[in-house]
């Protein structure tokens, strides 16, 4: 019982080499990753990645910039996105933030008012 010893965990069990941001994590600053992304925590600064997902408890304020990308009901991203076209390298989409009135779903002059 006490004399076998357990192998030790590895970091990649699946074989997948994404780096994970856990609940509770909060990064103030850049992010540049070649593999996998996984925000679970927060993220304040610019992200750079090759996949990028956004888990439902996870947010990113900043230019999010990727080649693929998740964002699972209730993620959040504070921010523009480009998603970047493998063959011309170029935005595949893009997403500007809107800020002010422009930003609301609806505004007074759509109601007539």
């Amino acid at each position: 019982m006490f004399g076998k010893k357990k192998p030790a965990p590895t970091a990649e069990p699946t074989g997948d080499k994404s780096s994970v941001f856990v609940s509770g994590t909060l990064v103030l600053g850049n992010v540049y990753s070649e593999s996998g992304l996984v925000v679970q925590g927060g993220i304040k600064g610019d992200v750079f990645g090759n996949r990028v997902t956004v888990k439902p408890q996870g947010w990113i304020q900043g230019t999010l910039t990727c080649r693929e990308l998740v964002i699972e009901r209730g993620g959040v991203v504070d921010g523009d996105i480009k998603v970047i076209d493998d063959k011309t390298d170029q935005p595949r989409t893009s997403v500007e933030k809107k800020t002010g009135p422009e930003a609301l779903p609806f505004n007074e002059a759509s109601q007539g008012a």
